[in-house]
């Protein structure tokens, strides 16, 4: 019983102190109006013949902040979205849909 108390206080621990800290990540702008920005992103994407890709999230959401870390951060991944994509990061706001 002992052993089953200290891994979980162990795992419990090693996932707080390993956890990203979200008060760095601010890719989402919620000022930004939706249809600008997709309009600004299309244009842009169609002159440089290229996709848009629309990442809907939040500052606050952790698979968010894993998900543009996963993109920004592998070389295989930037090398493709860079040469391919247009990437737009929005945050919903509500009554947007």
């Amino acid at each position: 019983m002992k052993n089953i108390i200290l891994l979980f206080g162990t795992l419990t621990v090693s996932t707080a102190v390993f956890s990203q800290d979200l008060t760095k990540f601010q890719l989402y702008k919620p000022e930004e109006k939706a249809e600008q920005e997709i309009a600004k992103a299309t244009k842009e994407a169609r002159d440089q013949h290229k996709h848009v890709l629309v990442q809907i999230g939040g500052n606050w959401c952790i698979w968010c902040a894993r998900f543009h870390d996963f993109i920004a951060n592998d070389p295989k991944i930037r090398f493709h979205c860079q040469g391919r994509l247009c990437h737009l990061p929005h945050e919903l706001q509500q009554g947007e849909l």
